[in-house]
Formats: structure tokens, C-alpha cells, sequence
């Protein structure tokens, strides 16, 4: 059974969401240095993995609004999109790499009209 792995903020000021979740809610922020702006790791306290990001509406968001996303983890990012696809989902973001050992990432736009991504540690073969 995949699961949900990572939950990500995208805002119009990462900054300051960031500073709102650690103070309200006690998560551990971390800033991560990526060239293509600014992006924090949240997780909850006394955990390395397992919570999310925060980033900002910029090149790096899949949609240009501030929005929360989720990803699910599965083994083969090209199958899952085959599989999504035959049930009736659309590719929104093809298999990407995240960088810095972190895996890789798709986007789908499913039945209903919500937009998923999927996770895989290692990329499509």
C-alpha cells in the first residue's frame, strides 16, 4: 500500500509560512539551499523524515498560486502514470528530479479534479 510522504506548502512568501507552522504548530524547520529559490524542510519534532517543504509560487511550483500539495510514494513513476492514466488521470508534470539524493517527483491531475504527485526514491527505468 503506497502512503502519503510528503505534504508540501507552496506560498506567495515561504519566509513567513515557514515562521507561522514552526510557531503554531511546533514543527522543526530547516532551510534547504536550492538555486531556484528559497524552500524549507518541516518536520515534527524529534523526526529526521517524513513531514514536507515550504516553498514559494515561482518556476519551482507545478501552478502558479500559493497551494498544498501531497505526494504519494510508489515504486515506478512511469508505471503509476500508465496505471493513473488508464484510470481516467492526466499527466499535469512528468518524472523530475528532485536533486540532492531526494528522489524523484510526478504530478497528476485525477478523476474529480485534485492534482497528486507521486514519489519514487529511484527514477523510472
Amino acid at each position: 500500500m503506497s502512503k502519503i510522504v510528503h505534504t508540501e506548502f507552496i506560498s506567495k512568501d515561504s519566509k513567513a509560512t515557514a515562521d507561522f507552522v514552526e510557531k503554531m504548530f511546533g514543527w522543526q524547520i530547516k532551510k534547504w539551499d536550492d538555486p531556484k529559490g528559497a524552500y524549507y524542510l518541516w518536520n515534527y519534532p524529534g523526526q529526521e523524515m517524513g513531514g514536507g517543504g515550504i516553498g514559494g509560487v515561482n518556476e519551482m511550483s507545478a501552478f502558479n498560486m500559493p497551494h498544498i500539495s501531497i505526494y504519494i510514494d510508489v515504486d515506478n513513476i512511469a508505471k503509476a502514470l500508465e496505471k493513473a492514466k488508464s484510470l481516467g488521470a492526466t499527466q499535469v508534470l512528468g518524472e523530475t528530479a528532485i536533486g540532492g539524493g531526494m528522489g524523484y517527483f510526478a504530478i497528476m491531475s485525477i478523476p474529480g479534479g485534485c492534482n497528486i504527485g507521486i514519489w519514487a526514491q529511484n527514477p523510472s527505468k
